[in-house]
């Protein structure tokens, strides 16, 4: 039997298909490679490989522009996640961390948090005196408002009892979000229903009824279940502190015909823990 030699092939193009799965331009050329041939024509691809060899192409290339400095191994394992649809994303927003847990605050258009914090409140226009403050909240947060309200508390005096204050409102109101960063700047306004008392020694007064609000600050640690919250409220009351009492010692030891009212504007300083 003749043995076929490199010198047989005569070019022709009539391919054939080696048992080693290569492709050989005749039959001839495989024989005198000493390969059996399989079947005639080109190699089959299965339905398997065609459908992977495309993801195969696209990593093949997303590999080949990958930057010099990135390891290898870093970038294949990037192109990996990528190709199992895991966000890479490297700026830490609230719309792209989370994973689950985000994308089912989007379908809910947001999620409610609950707060409490502590502070201190202020009472220019009334008298010099810094109270402790205690604030209680609940806020519905998207990623750009919030919107809810809260009860603050405050009371206080001075050591030797001339100086007394006390603040109560509660606060209905929402809140617009300059970013949607990890931490960002806030800024929001109100309507409250609040009360103040004041004592300075001689004067003796208090007030109630409604009050606008207008507040500034910072909410951090928005990419986490909880937030963070340091705030500066402003509450602007539409009605004035009346006296209560005089003494007669506040006019030179007569008592005013008409009582003197003071407008009051509590500023409290807040940091809340919301969960």
């Amino acid at each position: 039997m003749h043995q076929a030699k490199h010198d047989d092939c005569t070019g022709q193009w009539d391919p054939v298909c080696g048992c080693d799965g290569k492709t050989y331009v005749n039959a001839v050329c495989a024989q005198a490679s000493r390969m059996a041939v399989a079947h005639n024509g080109l190699p089959r691809v299965s339905p398997h490989l065609r459908r992977i060899q495309p993801e195969k192409r696209r990593n093949a290339k997303a590999q080949r522009m990958a930057p010099s400095s990135v390891p290898q191994r870093l970038w294949s394992l990037r192109c990996f996640l990528r190709s199992a649809g895991v966000p890479m994303d490297g700026t830490q927003r609230v719309n792209n961390l989370l994973g689950q847990e985000t994308r089912e605050q989007k379908r809910k258009w947001g999620k409610t948090y609950w707060g409490v914090g502590v502070g201190a409140t202020a009472f220019p226009g009334g008298v010099g005196l810094v109270a402790p403050t205690v604030d209680l909240a609940v806020y519905h947060e998207t990623e750009t408002v919030a919107v809810g309200g809260d009860i603050r508390l405050s009371t206080g005096g001075s050591g030797a009892g001339e100086k007394e204050g006390s603040f109560e409102a509660l606060s209905v109101g929402a809140r617009y979000f300059t970013s949607d960063a990890d931490s960002t700047a806030f800024l929001g306004g109100g309507l409250s229903w609040s009360g103040v008392q004041l004592y300075n020694g001689d004067w003796d007064g208090d007030g109630i009824g409604f009050s606008f609000c207008a507040e500034g600050g910072v909410e951090a640690l928005r990419t986490y279940k909880t937030r963070l919250v340091v705030g500066v409220r402003a509450t602007l009351p539409v009605y004035q502190v009346e006296p209560s009492y005089i003494h007669p010692s506040f006019s030179g030891g007569i008592a005013p015909p008409t009582p003197e009212k003071k407008y009051v504007v509590p500023i409290s300083l807040a940091v809340t823990f919301m969960f």
